[in-house]
């Protein structure tokens, strides 16, 4: 929300530049969370953890690249507008 919270501020509601932010924060934490399963030295509870995670920031990865391009090619419409 730190970085959210501004964007939403600043357009007056939700817009997709909102995406913006999980791209470039969500990408280096999903890779450092297959690098940590990867190397093999988690177990049990938190390798189940860092599976979730994995899989629940792809999908929102996948909706956020949308907004992303579609951002970037001049859609700045906010929600309920």
């Amino acid at each position: 929300m730190a970085l959210i919270g501004p964007i939403i501020m600043l357009e007056r509601g939700f817009s997709k530049a909102k995406a913006l932010p999980h791209v470039v924060i969500w990408i280096p934490m999903l890779v450092y969370a297959v690098w940590l399963l990867a190397n093999g030295n988690v177990y049990g509870g938190f390798a189940t953890y860092l599976i979730v995670l994995i899989a629940v920031g792809l999908i929102s990865l996948a909706f956020d690249f949308s907004d992303t391009k579609k951002w970037l090619g001049g859609d700045r419409r906010v929600a309920g507008c």
